[in-house]
């Protein structure tokens, strides 16, 4: 026996664990409610509401219980892990503790978001809020072969179109469209290359990547700018994201005076 205690005095393994023993003890006699985890009436009622505002309905004591269970299992796992360090270099932990404080940083008190206010934003931002022109058109789809020219004089001498294209899964009418959808349909450029100032006849060949097209637009309604009535509501959230990011920057701002940055240079 003797000799079994001479061994486990000389491993290293015994004066590491018997050291961080002592480091515990003492660190719970002078930090005896560091560690306490509370709970209490309030924390009780804290876990009740978020299981109604989730579920709808209180818990039952029953569920009460076994959700104070969950909770102290989570929060020994946070305390702990915070003990571990494991929060540190952690990119996710870091990027959700950046955007917690960002959101303590970007309030925006109730009064700076009047009317008077949002309006003059409005004024300043008007480019912003513009209505794309829109259009409306049909088209027929030619096949390589056939002469666009030709086919042309056909329908402006009063042709039916039916017959005169080849079939294909592209609509043959659009209503309403801006240039971008419309590009979006036909290909980059096919907008370009009407002559809206033609309107009720029928203009081209016009090429796209799926051929030769002939177009008879019906109606066009130029680009303008939207009355602050059509769109207060997205001018009042860019107002309030305005002034939420210059909020940000002043907090980068008054934070840089406190954390000196440098930039090292590579020798």
């Amino acid at each position: 026996m003797r000799k079994f205690f001479s061994i486990l005095i000389n491993e290293p393994l015994t004066w590491f664990l018997g050291l961080a023993l002592l480091i515990f003890a003492i660190d719970q006699h002078l930090n005896p409610e560091s560690r306490s985890i509370i709970i209490d009436q309030a924390r009780q009622q804290d876990i009740a509401d978020r299981w109604a505002a989730q579920m709808g309905a209180a818990p039952s004591s029953e569920q009460l219980s076994s959700l104070t269970e969950d909770w102290l299992t989570e929060e020994l796992f946070y305390r702990e892990a915070l003990r571990l360090n494991l929060n540190e270099n952690d990119l996710i932990v870091r990027r959700r503790l950046v955007q917690k404080y960002g959101f303590l940083v970007e309030q925006v008190p109730d009064q700076s978001l009047t009317e008077t206010a949002i309006e003059d934003f409005y004024l300043a931002n008007q480019a912003r809020y513009e209505a794309p022109l829109r259009f409306s058109f049909e088209h027929i789809l030619l096949s390589e072969q056939a002469d666009g020219s030709n086919v042309l004089k056909k329908l402006q001498a009063g042709e039916s179109p039916k017959g005169l294209g080849v079939n294909t899964l592209l609509p043959s009418r659009l209503t309403r469209k801006s240039t971008t959808e419309v590009d979006f349909t036909f290909g980059p450029g096919f907008a370009a290359a009407l002559n809206l100032d033609l309107s009720n006849q029928w203009q081209g060949p016009i090429r796209s990547p799926y051929g030769q097209h002939l177009v008879f637009i019906t109606s066009s309604e130029p680009a303008r700018t939207l009355a602050l009535s059509e769109v207060f509501d997205k001018v009042q959230y860019d107002y309030m994201q305005s002034l939420k990011q210059a909020q940000r920057r002043e907090a980068a701002a008054a934070l840089k005076a406190r954390y000196p940055v440098v930039y090292a240079t590579a020798d």
